[in-house]
C-alpha cells in the first residue's frame, strides 16, 4: 500500500485499495448492549435482521457483579453479530466494551461503562470479550471486541482534537487500578 492509501484506510469509512483486491470496510460497529445502530450496521425495514437483542446498558450489567452473567450475554451479542456480519449486514470487529471508568457523572457516558472499580472493570471485560469472541468454540472467532475509551477519556468538549496529558496522580488515583 501505498502511504496515501494507508492514510485513506484509517478512517471508519475505509476505501479499500481496488489495485490489490483490497474492498471497502466501514468498521464502525457498535455492541456495548447488542448490536447497535450504527453506521456499520444495517438492519433490515422487516424480516430477518430488522432487530436484534438489547440488553440493559453495561453501568446496570455491571450492578450485577456477576462474571457468568456477562459472559452469557456476550455468548448472545457476539452470535448475533456474527450472523448480521455474514449476511452483509455488518462488520465483523465490533466497539465495544469501553473500559473507562466511570468515576465523573460530569462525563455524562457513564452508562456505557460497566463501573467505576478497576478490578470489577478487568473482570467484567475478560468475560465480556472471552464471550463475544470466542462463543463457546475457543478455536473459532466470532467477532472481534475492540476495547475503546480506555483512560483519560472523559472529556467530551474536542476529545478528537485535545492533547490529554494527566498529571500522574490523576493517572493513579481515578484512571488505573491501585495498588
Amino acid at each position: 500500500m501505498t502511504l496515501s492509501e494507508k492514510v485513506a484506510n484509517l478512517e471508519y469509512t475505509a476505501p479499500g485499495v481496488p489495485r490489490l483486491g483490497l474492498p471497502s470496510y466501514n468498521w464502525w460497529n457498535e455492541a456495548l448492549h447488542g448490536v447497535a445502530s450504527s453506521p456499520g450496521v444495517q438492519y433490515a425495514t422487516s424480516g430477518p435482521f430488522n432487530c436484534s437483542t438489547s440488553f440493559p446498558m453495561p453501568i446496570l450489567m455491571g450492578a450485577a457483579f456477576n462474571d457468568d452473567l456477562i459472559y452469557s450475554v456476550a455468548l448472545i451479542v457476539g452470535k448475533e453479530a456474527r450472523a448480521f456480519a455474514n449476511n452483509g449486514r455488518s462488520g465483523f470487529d465490533f466497539w465495544t466494551p469501553n473500559i473507562n471508568p466511570f468515576r465523573d457523572p460530569r462525563w455524562g457516558r457513564g452508562q456505557e461503562t460497566p463501573g467505576e472499580d478497576p478490578f470489577h472493570l478487568q473482570n467484567y471485560v475478560y468475560n465480556l470479550i472471552k464471550g463475544l469472541q470466542n462463543g463457546i468454540d475457543p478455536a473459532t472467532v466470532q467477532i472481534i471486541a475492540t476495547c475503546k475509551h480506555y483512560a483519560v477519556y472523559d472529556v467530551e468538549g474536542g476529545r478528537d482534537s485535545n492533547d490529554l496529558d494527566p498529571i500522574p496522580q490523576d493517572l493513579t488515583e481515578y484512571y488505573m487500578p491501585s495498588e
